[in-house]
């Protein structure tokens, strides 16, 4: 009985390190992954701050909307873009639906937060 005990116990702590902890070998999800469909809209680039641009987006089928921010360098009107830092994705009634932003991105992580702050609390 002890033995069965054991290997009872050694399975329910397999299996609930698999479920429960992010394993590295398969990966957290990208979430990046929620824009995969979604198709650019010409001519939309927008600089939004000293070091960002913004792009929209669209998923037509859905509704959605994406502005997808990246870090970049601007300058005599022309920018180059280095790497993705964030997006939201609203749809067609405004409604916000996802916002994402690189976790090494702290001068966009203070811009949101800002924006959030100031807006009107009855938006969500």
């Amino acid at each position: 009985m002890k033995p069965r005990m054991l290997i009872l116990m050694f399975t329910a702590i397999l299996m609930l390190s698999l479920t429960v902890v992010p394993s590295l070998s398969r990966g957290a999800e990208d979430p990046w992954q929620f824009l995969d469909g979604f198709t650019p809209v010409p001519r939309s680039l927008t600089q939004i701050g000293e070091h960002y641009v913004a792009m929209l987006f669209v998923k037509r089928e859905q509704g959605l909307f994406a502005a997808v921010i990246f870090n970049a360098s601007c300058g005599a009107g022309q920018c180059e873009l280095h790497q993705r830092a964030g997006y939201a994705v609203a749809n067609a009634e405004g409604s916000n639906t996802r916002l994402y932003v690189e976790p090494r991105e702290n001068e966009l992580l203070e811009m949101t937060g800002s924006i959030y702050v100031r807006a009107p609390r009855n938006i969500y």
